[in-house]
């Protein structure tokens, strides 16, 4: 429980609430806030004046009833004023603020395009009841939500709580939210070795393998088809993307999940019930990736091409490789043509973490 500058009192927990004064009471009893003490009844009391000659003289003093005299009247008067602002100016005033406690992990990871369901906090004050405290956080504004509270798009997020107590002190706490896609495993720096073209001969040059942003289970290889194009008179290459793809889950594509979702529910991931230590365990025994034929430019913009992975049966020739559990290389077979399909290239580049 806070100090306060008067007497002490229990200290008042109040549940997280965003955005409202809270109502639900917690278990136990909770003292009521102790008022502004007052001042009592205020006792007057009149004597008379004693004679020079020590007897008393109801001519010189007055009858004990009369109104008292002007002097005396200003000196009740000043007396009154001087009480008052003495017990409005000594009162005790709240100065302190909450005290505000995270529920669950300061720092905590989640994996993209799953519910964020926030553990919330409790706040201690030294004088304010429950109902009298207003707490708020800036989760909406701050993480990337689809309408129905799935995470959108990957980051770290700083989620700032806010209490004020009934005199308007107010302090704040925060916790961090990282929201991972889970292809992260795969992401890092590679040394990409070219095995097969028609065109180019082979090669070695550095690329880097990240998760991407937006679709879960969707890798981003920076440095595909790297090459000298002689009539730019400079390397060009291009970025492309990979899913995660498994012969037992969804053959439907989608922009959330992409190959991650259940053969009944492409909407609905295959770890949507795990947590996600056992999620990033579970794709590591993924070992195809499928690269959806699309267009792409050049790293220069300069000229559009096709490339689509190759592929087997309907099983992609792509995939992952492991040793004792960690990637020792990725290996992508695709085919690459011009825009109009002519000068198709059957290329084979393994990448090798490094």
């Amino acid at each position: 429980a806070g100090e306060r500058t008067s007497a002490a009192r229990p200290s008042v927990m109040s549940q997280f609430t965003r955005g409202q004064r809270h109502t639900d009471a917690h278990d136990g009893a909770h003292a009521t806030a102790p008022r502004r003490a007052r001042g009592g009844d205020r006792q007057r009391t009149r004597s008379g004046q004693h004679h020079p000659t020590g007897r008393r003289s109801d001519e010189q003093v007055g009858h004990p009833l009369d109104p008292p005299s002007g002097r005396l009247r200003i000196l009740l008067v000043t007396s009154f004023i001087a009480a008052v602002y003495f017990l409005t100016s000594c009162g005790s005033t709240d100065t302190i603020p909450p005290k505000l406690y995270l529920y669950g992990a300061s720092d905590t990871t989640i994996l993209l395009g799953l519910q964020y369901v926030d553990r919330g906090i409790y706040v201690e004050d030294n004088a304010s009841n429950e109902d009298e405290i207003e707490i708020e956080n800036d989760i909406e504004d701050v993480i990337n939500f689809y309408n129905d509270g799935k995470t959108r798009r990957t980051g770290d997020y700083y989620i700032t709580y806010t209490a004020t107590d009934q005199e308007g002190n107010s302090d704040t706490i925060g916790r961090m939210v990282r929201v991972n896609n889970v292809s992260t495993p795969f992401a890092g720096s590679y040394e990409c070795r070219r095995q097969q073209s028609f065109f180019w001969n082979d090669t070695s040059y550095r690329s880097t393998v990240s998760a991407d942003t937006r679709t879960a289970g969707r890798l981003r290889i920076s440095r595909v088809y790297n090459h000298y194009d002689p009539s730019n008179n400079r390397n060009i290459f291009f970025t492309v993307y990979a899913e995660l793809w498994h012969p037992e889950l969804s053959q439907q594509f989608s922009s959330i999940y992409g190959y991650l979702g259940t053969v009944s529910d492409p909407e609905s991931p295959f770890y949507a019930d795990m947590d996600y230590d056992g999620a990033i365990d579970s794709i590591k025994n993924f070992t195809y990736l499928k690269i959806q034929g699309a267009p792409y430019l050049d790293s220069i913009g300069n000229a559009e091409f096709n490339i689509a992975g190759s592929n087997q049966n309907g099983i992609p020739l792509s995939r992952i490789e492991y040793i004792n559990g960690e990637v020792s290389k990725i290996i992508l077979k695709y085919v690459i043509t011009k825009y109009d399909g002519s000068n198709p290239d059957q290329v084979i580049e393994e990448y090798i973490p490094y």
